[in-house]
């Protein structure tokens, strides 16, 4: 297991709102791709919605169906979350409707970050601690999201009309190389998992003993 600069604990808040703000960088301005690429009618872009609906169940079943095959490990879907995210918000600056089609649909099948983010986060705390710790990664969404969609308006009529999709294409390509770099290899011996085996073999052994005290007991009455 490789030594890690930041814990579990740090690195998943960090990168969860790394990832969120690259994501409220655009979805708030999607309405106005829409237009640029064509799309007009209320249908249309509920078909894109429900595009993205749709795709964002199918990739939950195959990621959690891989995860659960050890195919995928907690870090390679956030790996794969981040690097599909940048390549879906590349495509968004194409501009025409076939590629902001494909754009929704690569997303809703890789975006997993909280889903994921949680449950890692959970095998890296105590029961003491948890609550503290899931908080933080709420939170991290929160600011996300506050500062988000205030700066990819501003980009998106100050500098240029696909400026705020190339900022968060860059932050996920940014995201991806931190989370390789941050994320622990090893999920399954984590100082928590040790500590929670521990605690199952003190409480077997006590239960047994007690048991056997029991029957001795009774044996000794007669």
């Amino acid at each position: 297991m490789k030594t890690m600069w930041l814990p579990p604990t740090v690195s998943l808040p960090l990168l969860n709102m790394i990832d969120m703000f690259s994501v409220s960088l655009v979805v708030p301005l999607l309405n106005q791709y829409y237009i640029s690429a064509g799309v007009t009618s209320a249908s249309q872009r509920e078909l894109l919605s429900s595009l993205f609906s749709s795709s964002q169940i199918v990739g939950g079943l195959l990621i959690g169906a891989a995860s659960d095959s050890k195919i995928l490990s907690r870090r390679n879907t956030l790996l794969l979350s981040f690097s599909g995210s940048a390549v879906a918000y590349a495509l968004i600056m194409r501009g025409s409707i076939l590629f902001l089609l494909c754009s929704r649909v690569v997303v809703g099948l890789v975006k997993q970050t909280q889903t994921v983010s949680t449950a890692m986060l959970t095998s890296h705390t105590t029961k003491e601690n948890r609550t503290i710790h899931i908080g933080r990664l709420r939170a991290s969404t929160t600011l996300a999201w506050i500062a988000g969609p205030s700066i990819g308006a501003y980009l998106y009529k100050h500098v240029d009309e696909f400026a705020p999709a190339a900022l968060a294409c860059a932050m996920f390509v940014f995201n991806t190389i931190l989370a390789s770099m941050v994320l622990p290899n090893d999920e399954g011996n984590t100082s928590i998992d040790i500590e929670l085996e521990k605690k199952k073999t003190t409480n077997s052994s006590s239960k047994f003993s007690s048991f056997a005290s029991n029957l001795r007991s009774c044996f000794d009455s007669k």
